[in-house]
C-alpha cells in the first residue's frame, strides 16, 4: 500500500506555464486515501533507457531510468537548457512537475475551482505524492491518475454507511450528504509514475518514468508537440557551427542538401509532420553506446550499397533509390534530403526493416 503524503490536481501545458493546485487533506485523511488507491503494476515494463535500443516499437508499458550524481541538492533543481535536452523526454516532463512540486503550491480553495461552468474538470489528472526515507536512501515517487468529466459531483445528495449499528438492529447507520460541489478521486489505471531516488552522501540520483498507459500519457502531456520540438533539436545538433553531431567511428558529419535555411526547414517539416520520425529524432542521442557510432564508415557505407542492391532487386520494395542517403567522402558528410530522413533516420537508429542490411548485423 502507498503511503500518500500529499494530493495535487494537474492541468500540463508544453507551451504555457502548469496549473497546479494543492488539495487541503490532513493526514488521517491521507492515510485513508492511501487505503484505497490501487498502486500500478510495475512488472513486465518494457525498458527503453539503453541509448542502444532506439526502436520506438514498444508496447503501451514501459520505463526509462536517468543516472545522475550531484554535489548538492541545487544542481538537481537549476537545469541549464543544454542539459535538460541530452535527456528523454519522458524524464523531462515529469522532472519538471516535480521541481514545480517543491515550491509553494497554492491550495484549492474550494472543490468546484476545479470544475466549469457545464461540469468539466479544469484539471485532467491528480497526482499522489509518496515519500520514503531509509538510512541513506531518500526518495520521492509521483503517481500520476485521471481525473475525468465523469467524477465531477454537483447538486446531488448521496447516502453513506456509517461502521455504526442503528439502534438495537443489524443494519448499518445511513447519513444523509448533499454535495453543492465536488468530485471523486481516482482510486485506479495510473497512467504514468515518477520516481527519484537518492543515494548516499554522494549524492546519487536515479530518476525513473514509468508509463502504464501509452495514449493517455501522450495526450495528458501533449508528447507529441514535446518530440516535435527535441527532433528539431537533433536536428539543429547535427548542424550546429560549433561541435556538431557527428557519426560513426569515422565522424562524419551530416549535410541536409547544404545545410541552407529552405533545405533544413524541408527536413524538419518531414520530421515534425510524422509521428514515428518525431520520435525517432527526439530520442536519438548519438552517445558512443549507439551502435551508429560502434561502426566505421566502411560499414555505413555497405549498409548504403545494400539498401541500393535491395531496391534494384525486390520487385517488393517499399522505398526508391532516391530515398536512400549518398556518402560524400571527400568532405566526410552523410548526405540527406527531405525524401531520404525516414531511411536515415531507420539507419542511425538500427531499425532498418530489411534485416539483412541492418548496421549490427553486418559482419
Amino acid at each position: 500500500m502507498m503511503q500518500i503524503s500529499s494530493v495535487y490536481v494537474l492541468k500540463y501545458s508544453s507551451s504555457e506555464e502548469d496549473s497546479i493546485a494543492k488539495l487541503p487533506f490532513e493526514n488521517d485523511q491521507l492515510s485513508n486515501l492511501s487505503a484505497l488507491v490501487e498502486e500500478p503494476k510495475s512488472k513486465l515494463l518494457h525498458d527503453i533507457s539503453s541509448v542502444e535500443d532506439d526502436s520506438f516499437n514498444f508496447t503501451q508499458r514501459y520505463s526509462v531510468t536517468l543516472k545522475e550524481s550531484t554535489t548538492s541538492d541545487t544542481d538537481d533543481t537549476e537545469k541549464s537548457d543544454n542539459s535538460i535536452k541530452e535527456k528523454d523526454p519522458h524524464i523531462i516532463i515529469l522532472e519538471e512537475i516535480f521541481l514545480e512540486l517543491k515550491k509553494n503550491i497554492p491550495l484549492l480553495d474550494k472543490p468546484r475551482a476545479i470544475l466549469s461552468q457545464d461540469n468539466k474538470v479544469l484539471f485532467p489528472s491528480v497526482i499522489y505524492m509518496v515519500e520514503d526515507v531509509k538510512e541513506d536512501v531518500s526518495a520521492k515517487h509521483l503517481y500520476v491518475y485521471p481525473l475525468k468529466d465523469s467524477m465531477s459531483v454537483r447538486n446531488c445528495v448521496g447516502l453513506f454507511s456509517r461502521p455504526k449499528k442503528l439502534g438495537s438492529t443489524d443494519a448499518e447507520k445511513l447519513e444523509v450528504h448533499e454535495v453543492d460541489n465536488g468530485f471523486y478521486l481516482p482510486e485506479k489505471d495510473c497512467i504514468c509514475s515518477f520516481h527519484v531516488k537518492t543515494v548516499g552522501t554522494q549524492q546519487k540520483i536515479i530518476k525513473t518514468t514509468k508509463v502504464y498507459k501509452a495514449f493517455a500519457f501522450s495526450e495528458l502531456f501533449e508528447l507529441k508537440k514535446i518530440n516535435e520540438r527535441y527532433a528539431e533539436h537533433t536536428i539543429d545538433k547535427f548542424i550546429a557551427k560549433d561541435d556538431p553531431l557527428k557519426l560513426t567511428q569515422d565522424k562524419y558529419g551530416v549535410s541536409f542538401a547544404g545545410n541552407s535555411d529552405v533545405e533544413v526547414k524541408k527536413v524538419k517539416d518531414k520530421v515534425t509532420s510524422d509521428e514515428l520520425l518525431s520520435k525517432s529524432f527526439a530520442r536519438f542521442r548519438g552517445t558512443q553506446n549507439s551502435t551508429i557510432q560502434k561502426v566505421g564508415i566502411v560499414r555505413f557505407k555497405k549498409a548504403i550499397k545494400r539498401l541500393n542492391e535491395y531496391v534494384d532487386s525486390d520487385a517488393s520494395a517499399n522505398f526508391n533509390k532516391f530515398n536512400i542517403p549518398t556518402i560524400d567522402e571527400e568532405n566526410k558528410k552523410i548526405i540527406v534530403n527531405e525524401e531520404q530522413v525516414a531511411v536515415f533516420a531507420e539507419l542511425i537508429q538500427n531499425t532498418v526493416v530489411y534485416p539483412a542490411y541492418i548496421l549490427g548485423h553486418l559482419n
